[in-house]
């Protein structure tokens, strides 16, 4: 009802962001949030959008439903491969989206 500005250390706090950083601070921060993300299982993350994005217009079993095949299909993936065999060789997992 009465829209305002919330100050950054605010909504840090409230935990509207997990992280405040200083303009000076912030193309390094962003660069480095984009090479981690990069270097992750984005076939996943993919996966994760279009099922969010999915169930927000749908019923929950029709949202199950494509979560579901969201979920085969990543399961199905060469990075998901990838992903068990480092986790079983104790090792960092190297991801290629497919």
């Amino acid at each position: 009802m009465f829209p305002r500005t919330v100050p950054a250390a605010e909504a840090l706090e409230l935990g509207l962001v997990n992280r405040v950083v200083s303009e000076a601070e912030l193309p390094t921060v962003v660069g480095e949030l984009a090479r981690s993300l990069a270097a992750g299982p984005t076939l996943a993350y993919g996966a994760i959008r279009r099922s969010v994005a999915f169930s927000a217009g749908h019923p929950l079993s029709e949202s199950l439903a494509q979560e579901a095949e969201q979920m085969a299909v990543t399961g199905a993936s060469a990075d998901h491969g990838a992903a068990v065999a480092a986790f079983l060789a104790k090792e960092k997992p190297t991801f290629q989206g497919r």
